[in-house]
């Protein structure tokens, strides 16, 4: 429920503050008192667009700030969730809207900054306006469906489509970007083969290769190999004056030295040590010469070798055979995996078949569910409408599906769109006249008609509707005495199960308040101040009485006043 209402600078509204209570809250007042200004500040929380002229001459920023009480639903609850609003306290929500004279808002709910869609998706779950120059939910067929589902409790059943549809489009999507990548992979696939068959083929090994590069890299310079150990023998090990020779002279003189002083010793066994290593390195020499040998043929084929790796290496742009098997081990998963795809595929579509069957089989049990009801909730509207002053009124609900060629889901053999809401287009249409023929609720002319529809369908729906807070601007407009009362009744009953905030000047209606609110303007000097006042028990007699009598209110009216106010208590306690 809507607790309290603040207005500061809006339109021609300085400064004001109206409490509500729960059920039927009556808001009466003068033609041009501002009972229209209340409503469509109600509508900006409710996500109407704002223009700088709604604010307050002379004022930089027009504010509405609506306090509520709520008992959420869990629809309430999960859109809070998915626009990361946090709510800890539901029993004093705020609804704010700051309009700047600059044309720019701001929107909060409970200190939480809101854009204009998502103040319309939270607002759109707790009020619903009714009236001339309103946003109707009643003039929009795609809400129609949800009205009947509410009547006929197939909200479950409804969501349920809605839920196997949205697996239906994921998987959809899943498929398609997994025979996209299919299709770019089987593209690929002849190159992919083409480049694992060369690497294959090609035997990589870092450590061949490395060897190679030695093996081919001395056998390109055997002359210059075979010279230099030449002359490291010569130097060495076998020449004239080789240096073995030399160090085993200076051996020999350590040696005589050692015998006089023991300090030449050590240097005797170190220039020994040295004369081995020089003659080990001489061996080597000698030997290394002597496996020394040169085959053309084996160098070709290592040089062929060499060419191929480096022109894989240059092809894939590798840096090395490490990066060559890398790469080879990659274009083998890739290979493996193309041929995965067919099996994947076939497994998604399968349960994809499944899903449009499971989809087909609950859109049709959901429509066959909804015209059976319909037939119900027809009369019943029907015989609200009749109640209420439209006795030539008959209520129809228009059935159709869309159908579209390529869909995958069929009902009576058609091929058919699938909505969120199930397979089923509804409208609501409406004979408002005797002789004329049905035409969509949209085309009424009489907003006070419309708003006598919409009373109609609530009262039906009142157990079933989780709306919590109704609005009815002029919901009068073309009824008068006992028809009225029929209507203010109505409305009483529906302020069971709603808070509602009724604008009326009809006082047979007007007897059924809960809370009644009388709202007044006055001028002084160019200064125009509203104000609304919660009436009191004498208040609601007098303000009944001026709606009865107008502007001379006599000692008659006012019984008149007090007999309407206890007839309407009469019939509530009933």
């Amino acid at each position: 429920m809507i607790k309290s209402l603040y207005i500061k600078n809006f339109t021609i509204i300085d400064e004001l503050e109206i409490e509500f209570k729960r059920g039927l809250n009556i808001i009466t007042g003068e033609t041009g008192s501002g009972k229209s200004v209340l409503v469509n500040a109600v509508g900006q929380i409710c996500g109407d667009r704002s223009s700088p002229d709604m604010v307050r001459k002379n004022a930089n920023k027009a504010i509405i700030e609506a306090r509520l009480s709520l008992n959420p639903s869990e629809e309430l609850k999960h859109t809070l969730m998915k626009n990361d609003i946090e709510c800890e306290d539901f029993d004093n929500i705020i609804i704010r809207k700051e309009i700047y004279v600059s044309g720019n808002t701001r929107l909060f709910f409970d200190d939480s900054p809101l854009n204009m869609a998502r103040l319309n998706k939270i607002s759109s779950l707790l009020i619903d306006i009714h009236g001339q120059h309103q946003h109707q939910r009643l003039l929009h067929s795609e809400y129609h469906i949800d009205y009947l589902d509410s009547f006929a409790r197939l909200k479950a059943m409804h969501e349920e489509f809605r839920s196997l549809l949205w697996d239906y489009r994921q998987m959809e999507k899943e498929l398609g970007n997994l025979k996209k990548r299919q299709k770019n992979a089987t593209e690929k696939k002849e190159l992919f083969q083409y480049q694992y068959d060369e690497l294959l083929n090609a035997a990589l090994d870092a450590e061949e290769y490395e060897t190679i590069l030695s093996d081919y890299n001395r056998g390109l310079n055997m002359e210059t190999i075979h010279e230099y150990c030449r002359l490291l023998i010569s130097s060495l090990y076998d020449g004239e004056h080789n240096a073995g020779d030399n160090l085993v002279s200076g051996e020999r003189a350590l040696e005589k030295l050692a015998a006089f002083d023991k300090e030449f010793e050590e240097l005797r066994n170190s220039l020994q040590n040295a004369r081995e290593t020089v003659e080990e390195i001489g061996r080597f020499a000698e030997s290394y010469l002597s496996d020394l040998s040169f085959d053309p043929e084996k160098m070709e084929m290592m040089r062929q070798r060499i060419a191929q790796i480096d022109f894989l290496l240059k092809k894939y742009n590798k840096k090395d055979i490490a990066q060559l098997i890398e790469h080879k081990d990659y274009l083998k998963n890739a290979l493996q995996s193309i041929e995965a795809y067919d099996n994947d595929i076939g497994k998604m579509e399968k349960q994809r078949d499944t899903l449009i069957e499971k989809i087909n089989v609950l859109g049709g049990r959901l429509s066959a569910r909804r015209k059976e009801q319909a037939l119900q909730f027809q009369e019943k509207i029907t015989r609200q409408l009749r109640e209420i002053g439209m006795a030539n009124a008959v209520f129809s609900i228009d059935f159709s599906f869309v159908e579209k060629r390529e869909s995958p889901f069929t009902i009576e053999g058609r091929r058919i769109a699938a909505f969120d809401n199930g397979f089923d287009q509804a409208q609501f249409q409406i004979i408002t006249n005797a002789g004329e023929s049905f035409k969509p609720i949209n085309k009424i002319a009489s907003g006070g008609e419309i708003s006598r529809v919409m009373l109609a369908i609530k009262t039906v729906l009142a157990e079933t509707d989780d709306l919590p807070i109704l609005i009815f601007d002029e919901i009068d407009n073309g009824i008068s005495g006992k028809v009225a009362q029929i209507a203010g009744r109505k409305l009483l009953q529906l302020a069971a199960f709603h808070q509602l905030l009724c604008v009326t000047h009809l006082p047979q209606i007007a007897a059924f308040a809960d809370e009644h609110i009388c709202v007044t303007k006055t001028e002084e000097e160019n200064n125009v101040q509203v104000q609304a006042k919660s009436l009191d028990k004498q208040g609601r007699v007098e303000e009944v009485a001026h709606l009865l009598a107008g502007e001379d209110v006599s000692v008659h009216a006012l019984d008149n006043a007090r007999h309407l106010i206890n007839e309407a208590r009469e019939i509530g306690d009933r």
